[in-house]
């Protein structure tokens, strides 16, 4: 069942994911003392996988859940605006079965305020752990002292103007767990709670700031008894209002920047980037894969996927772009392709090879020289690279170097084998990739898949044949390699290409 939030379909005990009841259960059995802490009131959606699962680990039991959540399959990752905010962590998983990104968001203490800085640090820890429920196989506060959390997380974030813009927007969804709280309250034991915890704060204006939510009202009265309750707070301030506030401008700037610029997320994984290569002969799936992989990372990573096989022009090989297309018709017997059947029936590898066919390789091996550089230093700074096409170590196959020792010592011109010198260097500098999925699919399947698939290719069968055919196939010594077949369903081969991809993360 595909769960949407949308269309108010309520996941229901089918639609829980394994992952997270493996988790559960591994961590019941070591005993360790943790809750769901945030949002209880959506907490099926949270064990679906469709929202975040907010947890609250004891200090004492930290290590053991860090060691039972990756046992279970999870990986750390980062965020680039973390603020300095020590003490939460998170964790991504990916359930089998879905295919499924799961967000752990764990925390060894409760920092709150503004989204963005947290600049508060409120001592609910043992609150939350002392005083338990079970809901949904896992614990959960109870709801006294949930709502005493929602109500001052609510409050300190209603100062914030892009918090409150968020507010307005959430005000349906504030109602709905405020209403979901206020059910079976026990009064006076949220009194108690409130006094034991943060007895500088009066409960009357806990329940006036609560009858603001009831209302959905954003007045300046809402502000003001929010500020009050904030004033009360301001000893677990961790940090000043200039820091917050210049942390704020700090952390905002590049979140636009990404989101409307660059478009791309802000989470990467703890252990670095990873360049992640699709290679295969023509009509494989590599285009459809490598699109496929992306948009899956990029719902939460920060991931770019480049077309090697493609590389762009650089300032330097502009010129010769420009007179390509144009030598192309002057001089048909001179095609890439042409040339390079020719070279694959030569068994002696003795041909003469013509300067404009030497040329336009070394041209294509700087522009690739390029674009690698920039995908191995996006990938060193933390960013998952997808690669259609890579160039491989095997000489004369698709994407690597062209010319053989053989066949540059059978050129007459020094000139000529200076060239080709050239352009085999530049491969030999390529850094490697750290997986490899080498596609493969039936060669008739290949040829139907290229007569009717809908993007600017090769579409003769004889070509696809061809390049099916060679003898030269890509050759990596380093990075794992993974062949996948595809001609079974696309759903099933990105399950399978997903698995693979979180192997080596």
């Amino acid at each position: 069942m595909e769960v949407d939030l949308k269309k108010n379909i309520v996941p229901t005990e089918a639609d829980f994911l394994p992952i997270l009841l493996n988790l559960i259960e591994r961590l019941a059995e070591k005993k360790v003392s943790y809750c769901h802490w945030k949002s209880n009131y959506h907490l099926n959606y949270a064990l679906a996988g469709i929202e975040d699962w907010d947890v609250l680990i004891s200090t004492e039991d930290f290590h053991i859940f860090t060691s039972i959540i990756t046992a279970v399959g999870f990986k750390p990752a980062l965020t680039s605006n973390d603020a300095g905010q020590f003490g939460i962590y998170h964790f991504y998983g990916l359930d089998i079965a879905t295919g499924k990104l799961v967000h752990i968001h764990a925390y060894s203490r409760v920092l709150s305020g503004d989204s963005l800085v947290k600049s508060y640090c409120l001592p609910v820890e043992k609150m939350l752990l002392d005083n338990l429920r079970f809901d949904d196989f896992m614990p959960v506060p109870c709801k006294e002292a949930d709502l005493l959390v929602f109500l001052i997380r609510n409050a300190l974030k209603g100062l914030s103007p892009i918090d409150m813009y968020m507010q307005r927007n959430d005000s349906d969804q504030m109602l709905e767990e405020l209403v979901w709280l206020s059910e079976g309250l026990d009064k006076r034991k949220f009194e108690c709670l409130q006094l034991d915890y943060f007895p500088e704060m009066s409960s009357k204006i806990l329940f006036v700031f609560l009858d603001y939510i009831r209302a959905q009202k954003y007045s300046i009265g809402r502000y003001y008894t929010a500020w009050k309750i904030s004033s009360s707070l301001k000893r677990y301030r961790r940090m000043s209002e200039f820091s917050t506030q210049f942390l704020t401008v700090k952390i905002l700037l590049p979140l636009v920047f990404r989101k409307f610029i660059w478009k791309t997320k802000y989470m990467r994984f703890q252990n670095g980037g990873k360049i992640i290569v699709l290679v295969g002969p023509q009509a494989v799936g590599k285009s459809t894969v490598a699109m496929a992989l992306t948009s899956w990372i990029g719902q939460e990573f920060e991931v770019s996927s480049i077309h090697v096989g493609k590389p762009p022009a650089t300032i330097l090989t502009s010129p010769v772009r420009i007179i390509l297309p144009m030598l192309r018709k002057m001089l048909p017997s001179q095609r890439s392709t042409e040339i390079e059947k020719k070279l694959e029936n030569n068994s002696n590898k003795s041909a003469s090879v013509s300067f404009l066919h030497i040329i336009r390789k070394l041209v294509l091996a700087y522009e690739r020289k390029k674009v690698l550089q920039f995908i191995f230093r996006s990938a060193a700074r933390g960013s998952i690279m997808v690669c259609d096409r890579y160039p491989s170590q095997k000489v004369g196959a698709v994407d690597g170097a062209s010319f053989d020792n053989t066949l540059i010592k059978s050129q007459r011109s020094s000139l000529k084998r200076f060239l080709m010198r050239c352009e085999s260097r530049i491969y030999e500098s390529v850094n490697s990739p750290d997986l490899i999925l080498s596609l493969t699919v039936d060669v008739d399947e290949a040829v139907r898949r290229a007569e009717i698939r809908d993007k600017v290719g090769p579409r003769d069968p004889d070509y696809v044949k061809f390049r099916h055919n060679m003898k030269a196939q890509p050759e990596f010594s380093h990075g794992k390699v993974v062949s996948i077949n595809t001609g079974v369903s696309l759903a099933e081969t990105i399950k399978l290409v997903k698995q693979e991809f979180w192997t080596v993360m």
